[in-house]
């Protein structure tokens, strides 16, 4: 299934001194995938301050874990650069992740060593 998708831009936030939320299924909702909807009472829009801790996988296929990296990177040199200023208005706390690639076994249940989630890099 993809990741639920909302209206958040956190980097857009940050440049603009506002603080971060997160749309998400309330308490009270079934548990099951419902696709976001901003007028459904099954999703809350919940802040997010300076106690709170998100953690952020980016992905083991490269071409989302690249184009992602890029996006964190950008949100966390905002976020630096206006907690150096002074201007937090009280930003979550942002810690990233990557979980190893994973190989699937075949058929005959032998370790598959040709198919993976991830293309093989070159050594420099």
């Amino acid at each position: 299934r993809s990741p639920m998708e909302t209206n958040e831009d956190w980097l857009k936030s940050c440049q603009d001194l506002r603080p971060f939320y997160m749309d998400t299924l309330s308490y009270s909702s079934p548990n099951e995938f419902f696709p976001f909807d901003s007028n459904d009472e099954k999703f809350q829009r919940v802040p997010l301050r300076q106690n709170d801790v998100v953690i952020i996988n980016g992905s083991i296929h490269p071409s989302q874990w690249e184009d992602n990296l890029d996006k964190l990177l950008s949100l966390v040199d905002c976020m630096d650069e206006k907690k150096a200023k002074g201007e937090d208005p009280g930003w979550p706390q942002i810690l990233y992740f990557r979980s190893n690639q994973r190989h699937f076994p075949t058929a005959d249940k032998k370790k598959n060593t040709t198919s993976h989630c991830s293309v093989p890099r070159e050594d420099p």
